[in-house]
């Protein structure tokens, strides 16, 4: 065979296989151009390329080749040995694990029909090595475990060689880019619940902390047993400090109100009576001394925010 150089680039292979063809110019190059008809002939959808300085007819993956030497055309199959050849083709590579080859001669006939066949039969043993390849990768894909979303792992649950069953729990996996805050509110506040509103979150183990969120979703349910309504809030965790089950105190940012007045809840007195407020009253005495007097006033008290309670009426 004459000495291999490289495609030059941008030049289609077909053109490469053509000019070789010509370069020949004798019984070699009658054979390459008639083996090249029977290749297209028996594969129509046969990609031809350009490879190690030889023609190469590939299909989804390479078929054969076609090597010029002094003496005979070789063609190689790189899956000839899986390739039946019951009228005996293939006279050379006869003793490799994968390809086969055949030595065309000058004025030797070969079967044009088995000649066909062979192509046939070896786009057809490389679509079933194809499909085995694809069984193979889908047994492996059946065995990786594969995390539905991004995210924190905990402490493993299983043992390195320990056998699996479908459900068997290997791993906790937590996003924590964001948390959900479930909280209730009483049935006389949901009227002033809407989703989006603001909801302020503490945690005991951040003291003194605040963390923003808003209202996702709202129960649109009351619990029968507690008359309370349950409230979901969405808080974004950019620090990933805050955990999945973490104890919170939650307030629900309400919408600005006129100036109330507040007194300390302490100040209250609950009884069954009603609620009551000690108000400091200044009276003069006979004499046109000022005094201070404390008189239980009746009150009715709001919202407790902080410690201090709202008085409605009373004062």
């Amino acid at each position: 065979m004459g000495k291999m150089k490289p495609a030059p680039e941008g030049v289609p292979a077909s053109d490469l296989i053509d000019q070789t063809i010509a370069d020949l110019g004798d019984w070699r190059g009658e054979i390459l151009a008639r083996l090249r008809a029977l290749i297209h002939e028996a594969d129509p959808d046969v990609v031809e390329e350009w490879k190690w300085g030889k023609p190469v007819w590939s299909h989804a993956g390479i078929l054969c080749t076609g090597e010029t030497y002094k003496a005979y055309v070789k063609t190689t199959f790189a899956k000839g040995a899986a390739v039946p050849d019951p009228t005996g083709l293939f006279n050379a590579s006869l003793d490799g694990n994968v390809r086969r080859a055949i030595d065309f001669r000058r004025d030797e006939t070969f079967d044009e029909a088995a000649f066909k066949a062979l192509v046939d039969q070896a786009q057809a043993a490389y679509d079933q090595a194809q499909a085995g390849v694809a069984k193979t990768e889908a047994l492996i894909a059946q065995k990786l475990v594969r995390a539905p979303f991004d995210g924190d792992l905990g402490v493993r649950k299983v043992e390195v060689g320990q056998y699996l069953s479908a459900g068997t729990q290997i791993v906790s996996l937590t996003d924590l880019s964001q948390l959900w805050v479930n909280f209730t509110v009483t049935e006389k506040d949901s009227g002033q619940l809407k989703v989006g509103q603001t909801v302020r979150v503490g945690v005991d183990a951040y003291p003194g902390r605040t963390f923003e969120g808003k209202i996702t979703t709202i129960e649109p349910q009351l619990a029968t047993d507690t008359r309370n309504i349950r409230v979901q809030a969405t808080i974004a965790n950019p620090e990933r400090i805050l955990k999945p089950g973490m104890f919170a105190t939650a307030t629900v940012v309400l919408p600005e109100k006129p100036p109330v007045l507040t007194v300390p809840e302490t100040a209250v007195d609950y009884t069954l009576y009603g609620d009551s407020v000690f108000v400091i009253n200044e009276k003069k005495t006979d004499d046109g001394k000022a005094t201070l007097t404390a008189d239980r006033t009746y009150v009715q008290t709001g919202d407790r925010i902080n410690g201090r309670a709202v008085i409605i009426k009373g004062i």
